[in-house]
């Protein structure tokens, strides 16, 4: 997807609202053909079918028999793979290191990834370019979901599965959190995301409730069999901080100003105050995702006009809907101040909104 153009920001006193549809949607050297690896049994998917309906069994219902090791074997006799596939650490920042449990035998299956352990919320990035799915199963009656698991199918041919997205409110254990809590704000299963980029926390939900909070990662090649990903996990590249979703502009504010990007999930218009699920923020040394949970509330300056960018037409303060994608921009704020946006730019894209605390999107 590629950024829109956006208009000026040098028309003061102006919030600009926009009105889109939602557009969803490397190529790296060498072959997986022959990655060291386990074939799935007979009329085993693995992944969700297109309604979004999980039909597998089991992430690791793979038959042990057909473990081959051309490449040799670790410690738990399972083949290792001496190709290594370009990618960033699925875990954002420094520090989370792994041991090689590849192959492990686990309560009646082989373990067909890697437990990365890393605290509750810390945020999960996409390790290449391609196309995001999210899928949440096992729901109960009150709508929480007890697993949460994020698929990401690569440009290069790859997908790799990363499971026990969080299902918890923050602080707790309580499998209660919900999609909110899980996946990163504004993320539309099917959509195009590019390495480093934002798409959840860690969690320990699934049948990982009595353990750490961890994410069991898992990389499958352009044959459909799944290999050891212990060599490009040990030559990603780690980020410290997250790229952005890609359809919010890297154009960068003025000198002193900062810019909020985000989703509108409430307006109050008595107080000029719009609730966002903040998805980025730009300043003059670039635009990075917001990754911290939670509501943003940005005041809006008195007098500031509100208008359609299609069309020019104004919008009255108490029109602007929920879903709408919009764009803040304001001074950035002393210390101990809160920002409050005096111009902007902005791309707006109707979607549902996403409280935090709720599974339904």
């Amino acid at each position: 997807m590629t950024p829109p153009r956006f208009p000026s920001l040098l028309t003061g006193g102006v919030l600009l609202l926009a009105f889109s549809t939602i557009s969803c949607g490397a190529e790296y050297g060498g072959s997986a053909r022959r990655l060291a690896a386990g074939r799935r049994t007979p009329g085993f998917s693995g992944f969700p079918d297109a309604s979004g309906v999980n039909n597998f069994r089991s992430v690791n219902d793979i038959d042990p028999r057909t473990f081959d090791a051309p490449a040799g074997r670790n410690a738990y006799g399972a083949p290792n793979s001496t190709a290594t596939v370009p990618m960033v650490f699925p875990i954002l920042g420094r520090g989370y290191g792994f041991s090689d449990q590849f192959g492990a035998q686990r309560d009646g299956h082989r373990h067909l990834g890697q437990d990365l352990f890393a605290p509750k919320m810390t945020p999960l990035v996409a390790v290449f370019d391609g196309t995001i799915h999210h899928y949440s199963y096992g729901g109960r009656a009150d709508g929480s979901a007890p697993h949460h698991i994020l698929r990401l199918d690569g440009d290069n041919g790859y997908t790799a599965k990363y499971m026990h997205v969080n299902n918890d409110t923050p602080g707790t254990n309580d499998g209660r959190g919900g999609a909110g809590y899980a996946f990163a704000p504004g993320l539309v299963s099917g959509q195009q995301v590019r390495a480093g980029q934002f798409i959840g926390w860690v969690g320990n939900s699934g049948n990982a409730e009595s353990t750490p909070s961890h994410t069991h990662f898992e990389l499958w090649g352009p044959d459909g069999m799944v290999t050891n990903p212990t060599a490009s996990l040990r030559r990603a590249a780690r980020r410290t901080r997250a790229l952005p979703d890609v359809s919010v502009t890297d154009e960068r504010p003025p000198v002193g100003w900062l810019r909020y990007d985000g989703i509108v999930v409430g307006v109050d218009p008595g107080r000029g105050v719009l609730i966002l699920n903040l998805l980025a923020t730009t300043d003059r040394k670039g635009t990075f995702a917001a990754t911290r949970p939670g509501r943003t509330y940005v005041r809006v300056a008195p007098g500031t006009v509100v208008r359609e960018e299609e069309t020019g037409a104004a919008v009255r303060f108490g029109e602007i809907l929920p879903g709408q994608r919009i764009s803040l921009e304001g001074r950035t704020p002393a210390r101990n101040r809160k920002f409050v946006a005096a111009r902007a730019a902005v791309r707006a894209e109707r979607q549902t909104p996403r409280w935090f605390g709720q599974s339904a999107w």
